[in-house]
């Protein structure tokens, strides 16, 4: 009896931990020049994620934005610290990306036009609009940077009416010419 109570206690305080852990997510980058922080916004299960210098903590830390929770939310800095990328979404949702450029110190506007996730999606169908439309579960994820910063390995996987699916796609988005890609040689700067 007294092991039950053992196991029982410790699967709470587990359990515990866990829950507490799901109230934020901390991160660096990895020049270490940039922190994020995703915190629990509220029990509608909204997120906020928010900035600051590496070395000045989290009191001066600014609002980036806001994400749809925080198990599903990831935050990716580029290799030169000149672009953010937002992971985040819902297991029922689906995972899209939210690009934000830095334009000065730790300001950070997002680039709305065009969708990454959208763009990422036309090409995973072919170019194929009505294919894309088609889709409603549709998850874009975040892979890596490539080391000059310019542009991000990303993956796909959708599916949505009429059995309509896309099982696994990869490419490469150009943050500058907002296109995907396929060049991996140029990606990882073998050229």
């Amino acid at each position: 009896m007294k092991f039950l109570a053992v196991v029982s206690i410790v699967f709470l305080a587990g359990l515990s931990a866990v829950v507490a852990q799901e109230k934020r997510k901390d991160g660096v980058s990895a020049s270490g020049k940039i922190a994020w922080h995703v915190v629990n916004a509220g029990d509608n299960g909204v997120s906020e994620v928010f900035i600051s210098e590496g070395d000045q903590g989290e009191s001066a830390a600014q609002k980036l934005c806001e994400a749809i929770s925080i198990a599903n939310t990831e935050v990716f800095v580029s290799p030169d610290d000149s672009w953010m990328i937002v992971q985040t979404g819902g297991p029922s949702l689906g995972i899209n990306l939210i690009a934000f450029r830095r334009e000065n110190g730790m300001i950070y506007n997002e680039e709305k036009d065009p969708d990454i996730g959208d763009v990422a999606l036309l090409a995973a169908c072919g170019g194929d609009r009505k294919k894309a439309d088609a889709m409603d579960h549709v998850y874009v994820r975040f892979t890596g940077w490539a080391a000059d910063s310019k542009s991000l390995l990303l993956s796909v996987s959708a599916r949505g009416g009429e059995k309509q699916k896309v099982e696994s796609f990869f490419g490469i988005y150009d943050l500058a010419a907002k296109k995907i890609g396929y060049d991996l040689e140029k990606f990882n700067g073998v050229k």
